[in-house]
C-alpha cells in the first residue's frame, strides 16, 4: 500500500516520526488524508491539527474509506 500511495503522489506517509513532528509543532504538509482506522492515533493531535484545518474529516473529504484512499490522494494533487 505504501508504494501505491507514493506512486499516487503522497509526499509523506505518516509514521512515528511524523507524529512526533506534529506533537512538536513541525508540520510539513498542507493536507492530511487518512482512513478511519488511523483516526484514533491522530485524535491526540487534534488541538494542533484542528486550528490549522488539517484534522481529517468526512466533510472536507480527508477522512476516507480504505478503498478510496489512493484515488483521494491522486485527486488531491
Amino acid at each position: 500500500m505504501h508504494s501505491e500511495l507514493k506512486a499516487a503522489g503522497a509526499d509523506i506517509l505518516c509514521d512515528d516520526n511524523t507524529l512526533k513532528d506534529i506533537a512538536e509543532g513541525t508540520i510539513g504538509f498542507d493536507k492530511l488524508i487518512c482512513t478511519k482506522e488511523y483516526l484514533p492515533d491522530l485524535k491526540r493531535y487534534a488541538r494542533i491539527l484542528g486550528p490549522k484545518g488539517l484534522m481529517p474529516n468526512v466533510k472536507s473529504g480527508t477522512l476516507v474509506v480504505q478503498d478510496d484512499l489512493i484515488d483521494t490522494v491522486k485527486q488531491s494533487k
